[in-house]
Order: structure tokens, then sequence, then C-alpha cells
């Protein structure tokens, strides 16, 4: 298993079958958090670059969803 963050955007990476993804917002651990994406990717190596990619986008719709919580607060 592989998990990484961002200040408060976290991603996990579950080697099974296939690559396993998820991702959660703020400071709790995926068990404790709200699941806010998730996909699978062929367990191969050229899945690498989409599971780049694919966070990279979640990584960008995180912080669209960050600058909407700052103006609300």
């Amino acid at each position: 298993m592989f998990s990484g963050s961002k200040g408060n955007f976290n991603y996990k990476i579950i080697p099974k079958e296939n690559f396993h993804l998820i991702v959660w917002y703020g400071k709790n651990c995926s068990a404790k958090s709200e699941i806010i994406a998730e996909t699978d990717f062929p367990l191969e190596e050229e899945s690498r670059p989409l599971i780049c990619s694919w966070l990279d986008e979640q990584y960008e719709i995180f912080e669209k969803w960050q600058l909407k919580q700052d103006t609300i607060e």
C-alpha cells in the first residue's frame, strides 16, 4: 500500500488484483473520513502515468473545493 498527502488532500493506492485508489480530505485517516473519489487501474507498470494524471485531476478538484470553503468561512 502507498499513501500520500499534500496539506488536507490525501490519497491511498492499494495494490491487489488491480490498483485501487482512494482520495479524502482533512486531517483524519481514511477510515474516519468520507471517501471523496475512488477508482481502479490495471496492476501494470503502464498504469503509473495514468495514476499520476488521475491524482493531479483530483488535486485540482480539491483546490477548487478548498477555495469554496475559504469563501464560506
